[in-house]
């Protein structure tokens, strides 16, 4: 049986450490809670808790706040005063500067302040959406209910990240490897033998002669390629930056045929669970799409919520101005109608989320399936076209039959 090792707090509100054999982390976790102990961090033997590993890290993570939230909920449904919590959370925060910032949190808290007043003194860490939600909890007294559906919200969201870094990790490292691969050949290799056939005097074959004027150039006059894709990406950088180059970007990005769609649904996704979210929570429908509006990233979307928001205003619903900016998709608009319809409007967006959730890592996962073949097959062409280049020019100045 494992042997899992555990920090937690007791039934006094005191920190205590330990080990217990268990069959999984669930029945840890039971049995636990049979003994008053409320569990903040559980690790196999032989692991390393958080707090312990050594890192440097000056910013504060999604991760970090994820977790911190997840910790909060539990202790306050244990029935430990939030001053008590925050002072437990804030000796086990894992970076010095998340430290920082709870033990500041802490004492706007102890100094009269509302906590969700205290956590929007730090935008860079609690976002509006994080904020908003501690407002409302704390508005209905149910503050560690509130805290434990936004612990799930940013599990969701971190869980999605993650699979898309994972998603792109080995595309990524082949095309780094393989492009250095062609490189080193076409900027070191090839020119060594560039020396040798210019001595032989013999006509080389139009690949050849192709494949070497590929390398002179590149060999010469690669720091003003360089420097051309270096401006070139200044340009388009300084171009999106504008509001009008922003939308014409993210217009442009929405247009391309697979990966458009694949981000439209992320967005519609987020908004989903961001708006469904704060909905359940009790957030009033117009606040909640003006925090939406701030979560969404891509501009076409967000100018798409002006007059969502104006035609809730007036009245007109939810899905009547969704459907007539034309850009959500169709499934989401019947969804949200029907939850208008029937009364379950935070339900149904929150099953429109998990939806979307699901078919973007699906869409990924067969678009990874496609991409990496497609990858490994053009640069074994990109490779073979400069084997079979330098091969053709050695047997034709040896005069060897092809």
């Amino acid at each position: 049986m494992p042997r899992f090792g555990y920090r937690a707090v007791n039934g006094a509100g005191r920190v205590v450490a330990g080990e217990m054999e268990a069959p999984d982390r669930q029945g840890l976790l039971l049995r636990l809670q049979v003994e008053r102990i409320y569990p903040l961090e559980i690790s196999e033997t032989g692991e390393q808790p958080a707090e312990r590993r050594v890192w440097r890290r000056r910013r504060v993570t999604g991760r970090d706040v994820q977790l911190f939230t997840e910790q909060l909920a539990r202790l306050l449904q244990a029935g430990l005063e939030l001053d008590r919590c925050l002072e437990i959370l804030t000796q086990l925060a894992p970076t010095p500067r998340f430290r920082e910032v709870l033990a500041g949190v802490r004492q706007h808290v102890r100094g009269g302040s509302t906590f969700a007043a205290a956590l929007g003194r730090y935008p860079e860490v609690f976002s509006r959406f994080y904020v908003s939600m501690v407002t409302a909890g704390e508005a209905g007294g149910a503050l560690e209910l509130i805290l434990a559906r936004v612990a799930q919200f940013l599990a969701r969201v971190q869980e999605l990240r993650g699979f898309l870094i994972s998603s792109l990790i080995y595309p990524t490292i082949l095309v780094t490897f393989g492009g250095a691969a062609i490189a080193v050949l076409l900027l070191w290799v090839i020119p060594q033998f560039s020396t040798i056939f210019s001595q032989t005097g013999q006509a080389l074959p139009v690949q050849t002669q192709v494949l070497l004027l590929l390398s002179s150039l590149l060999s010469r006059y690669w720091w003003v390629l360089l420097g051309g894709a270096v401006m070139t990406a200044v340009a388009i950088r300084q171009a999106v930056v504008s509001p009008r180059g922003r939308v014409l970007w993210h217009q442009w990005i929405l247009r391309l045929p697979f990966l458009g769609s694949v981000l439209l649904r992320v967005e519609v996704a987020r908004f989903c669970q961001t708006f469904g979210t704060l909905l359940t929570s009790g957030v009033p429908v117009l606040q909640a799409l003006t925090i939406v509006k701030g979560t969404v990233s891509n501009e076409v979307v967000t100018r798409v919520l002006d007059p969502v928001t104006e035609g809730v205003r007036k009245g007109a619903g939810l899905a009547t101005p969704l459907a007539a900016s034309g850009v959500f998709p169709l499934l989401a608009i019947h969804m949200i109608t029907v939850g208008e319809e029937t009364g379950r409007l935070e339900e149904m967006l929150i099953r429109v989320a998990e939806i979307y959730d699901e078919e973007v890592r699906e869409a990924i996962r067969r678009g990874m399936a496609l991409v990496e073949p497609v990858m490994i097959v053009l640069m074994a062409c990109v490779v073979g076209f400069i084997v079979l280049s330098m091969l053709s020019a050695i047997f034709s100045i040896n005069e060897l039959p092809l």
